[in-house]
């Protein structure tokens, strides 16, 4: 696309082939020029901008939900994470203590995450507390805290004077990103869905807001039958979840074929490597570093993915400060009915 100043400066050169001279700068020429060339300019771009949306590979936004529509796809929005606190007062009391529906707690730091009660709780007389089913105000993976991070009681409840999580809250996703979206628009010309092969199923069960991967078995029950295997991202599937896809499945399935949807499990491994890093750089900060990006990308593999030590490689290959490393692990190769997950990364320093 052209610059103001290109498309100024042509029509001041054939300005001057056509009269003989340049006008001066201050003149009304010269005005109508600059503001012709500012129009000509602003078309340019919204044409530019017209031309990117009317294709699946650079449309962004409302413009790619529009080509996903005409697959039949809708962008997936964000999920709020669930999970329990425990409510506590200073010690066992002679009466009952009501937790109420819709209290808010919260974590602590400069961008806290709240979390509101899904229900009524009793601290019944005699103890001092009680655990309550929970979810994050706003969806979004940031509702996935870890354990022991909600402490603080938003909305006050007279003789609650605590609040924590002993356990991880999980099942929160983001809102579908441009390039996830597009991923599964491409899918889906590329692996058409005629209701009658394993890529139908595929994009019901994705189709469905929470649902991070799938796997899916024919026949795995006998003729007629087939097995879809769903997972978040990155975490396994809530009975919730998982009904939720069987209901839709059922409304959708092909006459004749039984359908089964289940929750895909974690396949939990180690990954051993040593490293080898650059002088002026901390050791134990750069396996701090591996450690997040290693757990991080195989999280985001999804059921059956195959995991192969030189993606891994080249993962770590790109992270500053490293010198030189070696995997002491071999490719994982996943069934449809797991999704990798590594639990401990195992990293020591190698010597140059």
């Amino acid at each position: 696309m052209e610059s103001f100043e290109e498309i100024y400066g042509r029509m001041m050169d054939n300005y001057n082939k056509m009269s003989g001279n340049y006008p001066s700068e201050a003149s009304d020429i010269a005005i109508r020029l600059k503001l012709l060339a500012g129009e000509i300019q602003s078309c340019e771009m919204n044409l530019d901008f017209v031309k990117n949306q009317m294709f699946l590979h650079t449309a962004v936004g409302e413009y790619l939900d529009y080509h996903g529509k005409q697959r039949g796809l809708t962008r997936k929005q964000a999920v709020k994470a669930k999970g329990m606190a425990n409510f506590g007062t200073a010690g066992a009391l002679t009466y009952d203590v009501t937790v109420p529906k819709g209290t808010v707690v919260a974590t602590t730091g400069e961008n806290p995450v709240m979390f509101e009660t899904d229900e009524n709780a009793v601290i019944k007389s005699g103890q001092a507390r009680v655990s309550v089913s929970c979810t994050a105000l706003t969806g979004g993976s940031n509702g996935n805290v870890k354990s022991g991070t909600i402490t603080v009681i938003v909305t006050p409840k007279a003789d609650i004077v605590s609040v924590t999580n002993t356990q991880s809250f999980y099942g929160g996703t983001d809102t579908e990103s441009d390039d996830d979206f597009r991923k599964r628009i491409e899918d889906s010309l590329i692996n058409v869905s005629n209701g009658m092969n394993t890529a139908y199923y595929k994009k019901l069960a994705l189709s469905v807001e929470g649902v991070g991967s799938v796997g899916i078995i024919p026949l795995n029950r006998g003729a007629g039958t087939l097995d879809v295997y769903i997972s978040g991202e990155g975490t396994t599937a809530s009975t919730a979840l998982v009904a939720k896809v069987q209901s839709l499945i059922n409304e959708k399935r092909e006459i004749n074929t039984d359908v089964l949807v289940k929750s895909a499990s974690a396949w939990n491994f180690t990954l051993s490597l040593s490293i080898t890093v650059k002088p002026g750089y901390d050791f134990n900060e750069l396996k701090e570093k591996c450690t997040a990006v290693l757990k991080e990308y195989v999280l985001s593999l999804g059921i059956g993915t195959p995991v192969y030590v030189a993606d891994l490689s080249e993962l770590i290959y790109h992270i500053e400060g490293i010198y030189n490393h070696s995997f002491s692990t071999s490719d994982r190769f996943p069934n449809q009915t797991v999704f990798p997950n590594v639990t401990n990364v195992s990293i020591t320093e190698g010597s140059r």
